[in-house]
């Protein structure tokens, strides 16, 4: 009981002394602005048809919920597992996909810019699990994407040639599952805090180390003053333990 009221004792003077403090983030009220473009993506996997429609349908439901002219969605997609680098079926797949994007970016045509992607990654062969199969999975993809972004060469996506270049200024991207949704705005304000919490600013690498330098005096100010939150607490249990012992001797 004495532990426990000391533990709820220095909680509460750590509420009383430690102010919360509200997450910077920029304006973005309006729109996401172009120069903070941002690229939504699903890592999932062509599976049959009917899964390769409802990827489709889920996509333009994610777009619907987030009209933004600095938001671009793709389908980050490999084969599923199996004994051949690809085949008949897996081909049926992948032109359904490309024709569902195909269809998406006709649909909703934004001043000749394509909003939607496919981006697909040809398997590899993996001698421990003995099949042909997309390198490293989900992790893979999200590795792979972030070279290819950069303007890397030698990924395992055989997607079309220009698709690198259109999205060449790409900033942000936001990942969600196949079965997440990204409710109205939702992206706006993602977008919105990671842009201010980027370290490296327009102003360059001065402004990334300065802000470094500021939270980690603000963090050492923060531990000092736990410990002495910690110090109280512990010479109140010290008290609050031997008024027990005293209560508890008996008198003469």
């Amino acid at each position: 009981p004495a532990s426990e009221l000391a533990v709820g004792l220095v909680n509460f003077l750590a509420t009383l002394s430690i102010r919360p403090r509200v997450l910077p983030k920029m304006d973005f009220a309006e729109e996401i602005p172009r120069h903070c473009h941002t690229l939504v993506v699903m890592p999932t996997m062509l599976a049959s048809l009917s899964a390769v429609a409802r990827l489709l349908e889920r996509l333009e439901v994610h777009y619907l919920a987030n009209l933004e002219a600095g938001l671009s969605f793709a389908l980050l997609t490999d084969y599923a597992d199996g004994p051949d680098e690809e085949t008949a079926e897996d081909k049926k797949h992948l032109a359904s996909a490309m024709t569902g994007v195909a269809a998406l970016n006709k649909r909703y045509a934004d001043e000749g810019q394509r909003r939607f992607f496919l981006l697909h990654r040809r398997r590899t062969w993996n001698p421990v699990e003995k099949l042909w199969m997309g390198w490293e999975r989900k992790r893979g993809k999200i590795i792979e994407l972030n070279r290819w972004l950069r303007g890397a060469a030698d990924t395992t996506f055989v997607t079309d040639p220009n698709d690198q270049a259109a999205l060449s200024s790409i900033k942000f991207v936001i990942t969600l599952d196949s079965d997440t949704r990204l409710p109205h705005a939702s992206a706006r304000r993602s977008c919105a805090r990671d842009v201010a919490r980027s370290d490296v600013r327009q102003h360059g690498q001065g402004a990334g180390r300065r802000t470094r330098a500021r939270t980690r005096r603000g963090a050492r100010r923060r531990a000092a003053r736990r410990e002495s939150l910690l110090r109280d607490g512990a010479r109140q249990l010290i008290d609050v333990r031997r008024g027990a012992a005293r209560r508890r001797r008996p008198r003469r």
